[in-house]
Order: C-alpha cells, then structure tokens, then sequence
C-alpha cells in the first residue's frame, strides 16, 4: 500500500518541463492574455441569435458548474481518506483535469461578449498540461493497480481456500456433535423426565400447606418441607421430635412412627401438637420409606393443619347441641306453660269462694307465688330457647351501661374494682334494652362470683367487622358490622374441661343454693336471638373475659315504631268455640267462661273443632278461641278455614310460646288478614275474660275487616307484664273496602285495663 501512495516524480517533471518550453515560446503569452484589439466576441459569429446565445450560455454554465462541483469532491476525498486511499494522485490529477475544463466553459461564456481569444487559449493550454499529466500519472500507475488487482486475487484464493477449510472443519465438528447428541440422547430424555418429575413434585409442595418430611431409623429428620410455622426452628433437618415438641406430643408420635417401622404399615391419625404456648391439631400420615432393595430406612410422613377445621368442628358441634337443647327446653316451658295456666285458673277459682282473709287466703297467696317463680323460669327457658319476645328498640350501648354502672358498682362491692372504657363513638343497637340488661348483669354477678377476695372487672365496648374469611371461620356468625361487648375479670378463671359446658342450662360449678345455672344459658339465647353471639376465653388462675357480639345498626334505623296501647274492655255474653289440646286446661277455660254466661262448645284439636262447625254451623259461633300448636291440625289452620266464610269472626289465639316466635313467622300473615289478639300462656282467667268479653263487645267494630293488605300489629302491656298482640287494619289509608258499610277503617280496642 506504501508503494501505491508513493508520488510520481515523473510525470511531475514532465509537466514542469512542457510549462517552460511553453513560456519559452510564447513569453508574451501571458502579457497579452486579455488583449481584445482587433478582436470580436464569439456572439458575432453565432449572430447574436437569442436562443443560440442562451443556449451557449446556459450548457456552458452547467458544464463548468458541474465540472468544479466534481474537482472539489475529488480534492475533499483525497484530503478525508489520503492515508487510506491508494493512487490517490491519480484522483488529484483528474481533479485538477476536470477543474480546467470547467474553467474553459467560464471562458467561452466570457468569449460571447468579450473577445478575449488569448485568455481562452492559456487557458486551454493549462487545460492540456492538466490533461498531459493526468495520462501520465495513470500511465506511472497501471503496474501499480496491476499488482493491487494480483494481491485482491491472492487475497481472494486464500479465503476461498481457508473458507473450504472451514466448510471442513464445520462437518468434522457437526459431525461430532451428531455423534455425541445421538450417544447422549437417552441421557437427555432421561434428565428431562427427571426435571418434570421434580417440577411436579416442587408443583405440589407449593401448591399445599401440608407439610412432608422424612426421618431416619433413629428418627431424625433428613429432610422437610412446609414445616409448620409454630415450630421454633426454619430447619429442623438433623433434629428429633422431643427437641421440637413437648413430652406428650414428642412421646405419642414417637410411639406412632416406631410402630411403622417396627410392622411396614401405614398410620394415618389425627394428632394434637403442642409447640410451647400453641396447641394444633394436624393429620397425621405416616408410611415406611424403603430402598431399592425394599428394606425399611426411615419413615416418610405427611403432615395437614387442621386446627381451623378442628375449631369449626367444635363449634358446629356446640351449636347443635345448644340448638338441640333449646328446643328441649322450648317444649318443656311450652308444657309447663299450660300446666301454670291450670293452676293459676284453679287459684283464681278457689279464691273466688274463699272469704277475704283467713288461712286458707294465704295459703293461696303462697301458692301463687310460687307459681309466679316457677312463670318466670319457663320465660327464662324461652330466652334461652330463643322462643321468649323481646321488644326490639335503637338502644345507644354506651348509655344503657353507663345508667347501668351506678347498680353494677353496688352488685359488686368495694373490695372489686369496676372499670368502664366504652368507646367514644356511638355504638347502637337494635335490641331490646330489658334483655341487654341482663346479660350484662348475669356477667358481671359471675365475674364477681369469679373474684376471691379483691379483683378488677372491667366492662368496654368497641365497633367491630367480622369479615367473609373471619365468618367462615365462626359458624353463627355472619360477615357485618358489630358492637362487642367486653366483661373481662381477674378471677379463678374457668376449668377448661368445663368450657363446654358453661352455656347448657342449669350446668354450674357454685354451691347448691348459690346459682340456678341459667345465667350463661339465658346470655347465650339473648345473644343469638338478637343475630349476634357470645364467646370465652380463660385461664386458670388468670381470669375470663366474655365477648358478646351484636349487630350495630346506624342511629337512623329505626324500623319498629312504638306499639299503641290498648286498654280491655268488660265485656257480654256470647258463644264461643273452644280449641285446645290439653284436657285440663280446656276443661278450666270452659268452666270459667261457663260460669261467666258464655255458651261454650270444646273441641280438643283442629279436626274436632272443624267437626263441630260442620254440625252447627259457622253462624252459630260469636267468637272461636283457639290455641296455635295442635296435633294433627293446629290453630291457625282452623282460623284460615273459618276467614274463609266468616271473615268478621274475630279470633283469641292461646300459645306457650311467645308471640315474637309467632309473629316472626309465616303466622304473622294469618294474623294480619282477620281481627284477631294472640296471649301467651300462662295468664290469670280474669285476663282471658277481659279479652273475650271486649272482642264479643266489639264485634261490630274490630270485626270489619278490610280487604286491605296494609294492616299492622299493635301492642298492649297486661298487669302481669306479659306482651299480648291485637291486629286490625291500618286506618285512613282508604285502599280497601271494608266488609261492611258504614266503616272505612278497623278501630283499636279500647276501655279500662283488666
């Protein structure tokens, strides 16, 4: 390459010697360069044709304009790339060629005008020097671009053949590689059905909270994956059961995992894991791990969390035998009901022929006394039955306990302190205030009961959100907003083979005398039959703390308006079709309306009383007096087939469970299409006459039944504090026709309390 870049002196002199030769001959050449006289421009000769002119003018312009253009590139080529660039004198040379040449068409524009001749012809002889010595300079170099061409051949036949070796060596090595890939084939599908396998398995491990794990014949564990996270090693590899797990636990699942490898034989068991503070359930499974020559090395297991479903279990369980036991209880105070009633009639019958005072008076004093207590266990069996009414109201918590909080401090005493924290915001509730009281009290009594000597109860509210997940893991209660009421105390804590238990009625662990065993019982029934629900936690030697949780309902939902009261009326004769199941109390409702001028006809269930319409017919009857739950055909469908035909017939309804129950129910539609009151059981006679007498009195009124299906209950408190239901139509709304004239809407019951 330094050969090709080498300049050629040659040509150089040459060019040198023809310029002063040149001189030599003409010396005046150059003096008389633009020397016109005797002259006449170029244009003359054409004529000063316009178009010819022009056409000169422009082709000339073009040419020389295009001329320099193509020197300058040659010359900004040779400066950029000289060191790079071979024969780069050669393109010197042309662009000095080209640059004169363009220079002569400048020339022959001024020509046109200006008879300059001798200019234009110095012109063309440097244009021709400029010519001699680019020939020569191409000449100086063809054997230079000859050898140039000759080493590019060299170059090329030396790839050709280092690219031939190449292609060679490519099959040598393909050829290996198609070799050894075919050698190693087996092993390929071999590893990758390996990394599927363990790709599944890791799949798995991931995919499940179960923990799998391994152990030798001395039992330590070689190997473990999701191990439990109460455990208080990340790896337990190297270590036994006894250094992860107390005594018991460590001992029973030794004897467990020694009998599998002592038979070969699986053992799947639920086991009870405790790891310090923490007790856990898990199911177990336990298999021997074999060589391949099937000898037993150890023991392969799998472990599941159960604990959550453990808890379920244990709650679904409790709420079903609590459910269970309520409706045994539900039916028994139903019995009892009706048997009080008896008495309480009977006892009204004798102190009627029994003079003012004397022994006997007070015998019967005593004797309803006793059945006045023995009402008010029934009810309490019902509040725990969730069968007993309550009056549902907007109640501020934090206002009914700090009213409450000057009669708790007296309950408990001065050597107990009470404490309050309730919330600063409002916590209500759509709850009966009467029922609230209760639990709080029977709580705060066995707290105190709890304490010794000197304690601390503390009472506090708080707004809670039981979530979906946080309710799927509590069978009875619902995701929603909650008031949690807290009565912790510092007391002797509960037994925990007694927490079971401590909700079944009349179960209590105080001394005969000092308990009826209903507190907790009647907290449990209050709590559910208000949607909510109670929970404990204790310990033993460190005090209980109960949570009951109800529904929080906003200040503004207010849904049950105040019932209107209704006063009893004296009343006059009539005739009366008589429902009831029980012999005895049948026989006294007879009696006593007998002795009271009533016409009575008995019937002692749904099909008899039908029976006896049937044979007297419907007119016959001025009032039918029924109770509600009835073998074979119950009240309620005795007073649908009496609507039916005489829908002005009012009816009394007798029941042992209370009218919420009722009136919760489907019942409540029977109720409100006909005039009718529902009493529960028991109540005195003189009560049930003030009734009967008031609807006989106002048939003519209660009885106008309007076809209006806006009709509405109303409430009315009795002396014995017991809720007695009366319907009639709601007034003034005129959207239905009363079945008599004369009417527009149904009045309410009115007159003196009986």
């Amino acid at each position: 390459m330094a050969t090709l870049r080498r300049s050629p002196l040659v040509p150089v002199l040459a060019l040198l010697f023809i310029s002063l030769t040149t001189l030599a001959v003409w010396p005046d050449m150059v003096l008389r360069a633009f020397d016109s006289t005797a002259f006449v421009p170029h244009g003359i000769c054409i004529l000063w044709d316009p178009r010819l002119v022009s056409l000169h003018l422009v082709m000339d312009l073009l040419i020389g304009l295009s001329y320099i253009v193509i020197a300058a590139a040659l010359v900004f080529l040779v400066i950029r790339l000289r060191r790079r660039l071979p024969f780069h004198w050669t393109f010197l040379a042309f662009g000095g060629f080209i640059f004169f040449c363009g220079t002569t068409h400048f020339v022959a524009i001024v020509v046109l005008y200006e008879p300059i001749y001798w200019f234009d012809g110095l012109m063309k002889a440097l244009t021709a020097l400029a010519s001699a010595t680019t020939a020569m300079v191409v000449v100086a170099q063809v054997p230079q671009i000859q050898r140039l061409f000759a080493d590019m051949q060299l170059a090329a036949h030396n790839r050709a053949e280092r690219d031939t070796l190449y292609e060679q060596q490519q099959r040598a090595v393909e050829h290996l590689q198609a070799t050894l890939a075919s050698k190693e084939h087996d092993l390929f599908v071999l590893l990758d059905k390996l990394q599927q396998s363990e790709a599944r398995f890791r799949l798995v491990l991931h995919g499940s909270p179960t923990t799998v794990f391994m152990q030798d014949r001395e039992l330590q564990y070689t190997w473990a994956y999701n191990t439990l996270p109460q455990l208080p090693f990340d790896n337990i590899v190297g270590l036994s059961d006894n250094q992860l797990f107390a005594n018991q636990t460590a001992d029973h699942l030794v004897r467990l995992k020694q009998r599998v490898l002592k038979t070969g034989s699986a053992v799947r068991q639920d086991v009870e894991i405790a790891i310090e503070a923490h007790i856990a359930f898990v199911d177990l499974h336990l298999e021997p791990a074999l060589n391949e020559r099937g000898e037993i090395i150890g023991v392969l297991g799998t472990a599941s969390d159960i604990t959550e479903r453990k808890q379920l279990e244990r709650q679904l369980m409790q709420a079903q035998k609590m459910e269970s036991i309520g409706r045994l209880a539900g039916g028994v105070a139903h019995d009892f009901n009706n048997l009080l009633t008896i008495i309480l009639g009977h006892l009204d019958l004798v102190e009627g022929e029994l003079p003012p005072t004397g022994t006997g008076r007070e015998d019967l004093t005593i004797i309803r006394s006793a059945a006045d207590r023995a009402a008010a266990i029934t009810r309490q069996l019902l509040t725990f039955a969730r069968k007993q009414s309550f009056e549902p109201q907007l109640v501020d918590l934090n206002t009914l306990l700090s009213d409450l909080f000057p009669m708790l401090q007296r309950i408990v005493g001065t050597q107990v302190l009470l404490r309050q924290e309730l919330t600063p915001d409002q916590v209500m509730l759509h709850a009966d205030p009467t029922q609230i009281q209760q639990i709080v009290l029977n709580l705060v009594i066995n707290a105190r009961d709890a304490i010794t000597a000197t304690g601390t109860i503390s009472l506090a509210t708080a707004k809670v959100f039981v979530s979906a997940d946080a309710s799927a893991a509590s069978a009875d209660l619902a995701p929603g907003r909650y008031v949690r009421l807290l009565v912790a105390d510092s007391g002797s804590g509960i037994a925990p083979e007694h927490l079971a238990h401590i909700f079944e009625p009349f179960f209590t662990t105080k001394p005969v005398g000092k308990g009826t065993g209903l507190g907790l019982a009647i907290c449990y029934g209050i709590a559910h039959q208000h949607g909510g629900a109670i929970r404990v936690e204790s310990e033993p030697g460190y005090g209980t703390q109960f949570s009951v949780y109800l529904p929080h309902r906003d200040a503004q939902d207010d849904r049950f308006a105040p019932g209107e009261v209704v006063p009893p009326q004296p009343g006059g004769a009539g005739r009366v079709l008589l429902v009831e199941d029980e012999t005895g109390l049948r026989s006294l409702i007879s009696r006593v309306l007998r002795a009271h001028g009533y016409a009575v006809w008995e019937a002692a269930n749904g099909r008899h009383a039908l029976a006896q319409i049937q044979a007297y017919g419907l007119d016959t009857f001025d009032l039918l007096v029924t109770d509600v739950m009835m073998p074979e055909l119950g009240g309620r469908a005795v007073a649908d087939h009496v609507w039916r035909e005489r829908p002005d017939l009012p009816v009394l309804f007798m029941t042992g469970y209370s009218e919420h129950t009722l009136v919760a129910g489907d019942f409540d539609a029977t109720l409100r299409r006909m005039t009718a009151l529902l009493v529960e059981k028991p109540f005195p006679m003189q009560q049930l006459l003030y009734w009967v007498r008031q609807l006989l009195e106002r048939r003519g009124r209660l009885a106008e039944v309007c076809y209006n299906r806006s009709a509405v209950p109303f409430l009315t408190r009795q002396s014995t504090r017991r809720w007695i239901h009366a319907y009639r139509a709601k007034p003034g709304d005129g959207s239905g026709a009363c079945h008599r004239s004369g009417r527009a809407a149904c009045r309410p019951l009115d007159g003196p309390r009986g």
